[in-house]
């Protein structure tokens, strides 16, 4: 049964939501490895707070991995509901557990990675 009872209600003195929709993959701070990562969603929701804005929205962050191939890339697909992809994690967490041979091949890589002009926002 329908009904016409729906309302949408301000949220504080506020009569109107402001946000933001942004790709895990865009967000980069200077601890960044090349693209966004999970931990990055702190600094996006400090922004959005100093905005005034109340709500973010991301796409969809979730592993698509099915085909093994460029096909996987793809955000949308039903899969994509069931794990976190691992490209967002932040890998200056584990950096203890690193060597100090792979602490300075990830360096250089983070150097090289966002040096690249395509990931500038």
């Amino acid at each position: 049964m329908l009904t016409n009872n729906f309302s949408i209600e301000p949220y504080g003195k506020k009569a109107y939501h402001t946000g933001i929709a942004v790709p895990v993959f865009s967000l980069r701070t200077e601890n960044s490895s090349g693209v966004g990562q999970f931990s990055d969603l702190k600094e996006l929701a400090d922004f959005a707070h100093r905005s005034g804005m109340d709500i973010i929205q991301l796409l969809p962050i979730n592993d698509t991995s099915t085909f093994m191939d460029w096909r996987d890339s793809y955000p949308y697909r039903a899969i994509s509901v069931f794990a976190l992809h691992p490209i967002y994690l932040d890998i200056h967490i584990f950096w203890d557990s690193y060597t100090k041979i792979q602490q300075e091949k990830l360096l250089i890589a983070e150097l090289e990675l966002n040096a690249l002009e395509k990931n500038r926002l």
